[in-house]
């Protein structure tokens, strides 16, 4: 076992502490609405559901005690075998389109896969247990080139624009949520190395609340997001104001989150079992930085029950399904593929390790470590579901092997 104890890791769930007074709001977007606007959304027997749009109307409230992350990494085994471009870190595409694979090379999809490989290698290299100087100096130089990436992503706008293909069934706006959630986690990560100016930062910052405001976008001028994406838009707003201590957008994620449990079944959180794991992988990392900010998000009240009790029913009922392939109510034109998958973008159970991190010794997490179990006899894999916005079998995997 290699226990974790560098600044990389145990800064990073305090993240921009020394300089985050100074912060100021980021430069708005040219386009898009000027003020921040709730819509209802309805989708199936998900009903009436308000999601925000999000735009600062003045300075922003920034609450220091606010933390993205603490992480659980006891054993350095777990964490992914991350490669990654180390020289693409620039022109990428203005225009978000919905996730494809192959991904596109100038993408959202893949700007996001590559940066959360770079965090997990500069975690892999700073995590040397005899402080070895040409590993730090290769993990400074990665550090280096993540922080030119968000930077010149923010220069060149990329993603601010959104756009429906027909040929791709997931929503460019979809994505732009899972964008926000990753660079969450890459501002935390660059500033535990002290990397971000307040100038740099307010650049960052500036470029993601205009990928803020595409997120709830839909095709049509109808209030149809599906649950995964309504969901992912919540736990969007809760991790970057986590992350950057945007009081009011952190709020308005956990009040959302809350609210649109309230009026959801233990046994159906999202519609059908696939888009139950679907919202999971965001409701779950969501709980999670709640819980790490004090807010038991776990014991928010379902119409029949909490979120705890949801998680475990959820786990019950992917065991029930076994590896039989189903259809996901977010896309009826996708195929049905097997969810009992460490790893994907949609059809995977990555949430796992960030649920037993916490509640492993639990009665309540009986059926997820059962989950838990099955799948490590059929799939070796570390956990790694990209919407979620980190690789979960580096940052959790430590508590559940």
């Amino acid at each position: 076992m290699v226990r974790i104890a560098i600044a990389f890791v145990c800064a990073l769930m305090l993240s921009a502490t020394a300089w985050a007074g100074n912060w100021n709001q980021g430069s708005g977007s040219d386009t898009g609405p000027k003020k921040t606007t709730t819509r209802m959304h309805s989708w199936g027997p998900v009903r009436n559901v308000p999601v925000t749009t999000y735009v600062p109307s003045g300075p922003i409230k920034r609450d220091l005690s606010l933390k993205i992350l603490s992480p659980k990494i006891d054993d350095i085994k777990t964490c992914w075998k991350s490669t990654y471009n180390p020289h693409k870190k620039s022109e990428f595409d203005q225009i978000a389109f919905g996730y494809r694979w192959p991904n596109l090379m100038n993408g959202a999809s893949k700007f996001n896969a590559d940066n959360l490989n770079m965090l997990n290698h500069i975690i892999q290299l700073t995590a040397s247990p005899n402080g070895d100087s040409y590993a730090k100096e290769k993990a400074s130089k990665a550090a280096e080139l993540l922080k030119q990436r968000v930077l010149n992503a923010a220069k060149e706008n990329a993603f601010t624009r959104v756009k429906w293909d027909k040929k791709v069934g997931s929503s460019p706006s979809f994505v732009t949520a899972v964008t926000v959630k990753t660079t969450a986690f890459v501002i935390a990560g660059l500033e535990s190395m002290g990397l971000l100016s307040e100038k740099e930062f307010n650049q960052v910052d500036g470029w993601v609340l205009k990928l803020i405001k595409n997120m709830p976008k839909t095709k049509t001028k109808d209030g149809n997001l599906s649950p995964d994406h309504m969901v992912a838009v919540f736990s969007a707003h809760i991790l970057y104001g986590a992350a950057t201590k945007n009081d009011d957008l952190f709020n308005i994620g956990k009040t959302e989150f809350e609210a649109y449990l309230k009026k959801r079944p233990i046994s159906g959180i999202g519609d059908k079992i696939r888009n139950d794991n679907e919202v999971m992988h965001h409701a779950i990392i969501a709980a999670e930085i709640l819980e790490l900010n004090g807010v038991s998000a776990y014991d928010f009240q379902l119409k029949d029950g909490t979120f705890a009790e949801s998680v475990s029913q959820h786990a019950a009922n992917i065991l029930n399904l076994g590896s039989a392939k189903v259809k996901t109510q977010g896309d009826l034109k996708d195929k049905a593929r097997n969810i009992l998958r460490k790893t994907g973008f949609g059809t995977h159970v990555a949430w796992i390790p960030i649920y037993l991190s916490r509640y492993k010794n639990t009665p309540s997490a009986q059926s997820v470590q059962t989950l838990h179990e099955a799948l490590r006899k059929i799939d070796p894999k570390p956990y790694f579901g990209l919407q979620i916005g980190l690789h979960t079998g580096c940052y959790f995997g430590g508590a559940i092997n």
